[in-house]
């Protein structure tokens, strides 16, 4: 090259071109040029970029030019190919529930494969899995997709709450009677239970006028109890009149008095 003052120049060598993380990426690969023996060229890029390192997004073949002065090399150029990341979100059919129920787990995308990770899966591969578990707590569940070897994550939260213990049932005035007898149901700590009894009764505190075993369950959100129970016996009340052989006697005089019934 003969530059316009007519001093003759060299062009800097043809640049290579460095990718990172390599020519395939599932997302932006940055391009470092350098042209041999050239320590201050400058470098203009095809798609309009200048600087020796640029970041590009789309596949594509990317071409560069070394420039010394007025001098300019040949091109040199790379492909690259950048793949589609997947789209993925999660969700879980329950936020909340009782340790040991199951819980629906769904991915959501345009992956090609789901995995799943996360305590108490029964399965770990799918668009849909569930989970069950004894642990208390929240639990994460994470799904990775993959699309074109690219992959995203999403994670779903599930808090697995503790039954509330067995109810223990207070009897008034006591377990035998001759009259209703009322039950009063109570499961330690928990102070929102709802209550369900085998007499298909409910609330806290129910009344009973008939002999047997009565089953309560306490509930909380999504999780029930096992039973608390109580025999009771509620005996017949007798039934009894009272009648006098007359209505009006003198004083000193006799009256009869008469009691009729099923008392022993």
């Amino acid at each position: 090259n003969v530059a316009s003052t007519g001093v003759i120049c060299t062009p800097p060598a043809t640049p290579t071109i460095q990718a990172s993380p390599g020519i395939t990426s599932c997302g932006p690969i940055q391009l470092t040029a350098s042209s041999n023996g050239c320590s201050g060229c400058s470098y203009s890029w095809s798609n309009n970029s200048t600087g020796t390192t640029i970041s590009v997004n789309s596949t594509g073949t990317y071409s560069v030019t070394a420039t010394s002065g007025s001098c300019s090399g040949s091109p040199g150029s790379v492909a690259v190919t950048i793949n589609q990341a997947p789209t993925v979100s999660a969700s879980a059919s329950l936020s909340q529930l009782c340790v040991n129920q199951s819980v629906t787990l769904t991915a959501a995308g345009n992956g090609t494969s789901y995995q799943w990770s996360g305590t108490g899966l029964q399965t770990s591969t799918g668009s849909s899995v569930s989970a069950v578990t004894s642990s208390v707590g929240t639990q994460t569940y994470t799904v990775t997709a993959t699309l074109n070897t690219c992959t995203a994550t999403a994670s779903a939260n599930v808090d697995f709450i503790a039954p509330p213990a067995a109810p223990a049932i207070q009897t008034s005035p006591g377990t035998t009677n001759c009259g209703p007898i009322q039950l009063t149901a109570s499961s330690n700590g928990c102070n929102s239970c709802t209550y369900s009894w085998s007499n298909n009764a409910t609330g806290a505190v129910i009344s009973v006028t008939s002999t047997g075993t009565y089953y309560v369950t306490a509930t909380s959100g999504s999780c029930m109890s096992s039973p608390g129970s109580v025999a009771v016996t509620v005996n017949q009340a007798p039934a009894v009149s009272a009648s006098a052989s007359s209505a009006q006697v003198c004083v000193n005089q006799p009256v009869t008095l008469t009691a009729t019934g099923t008392g022993t």
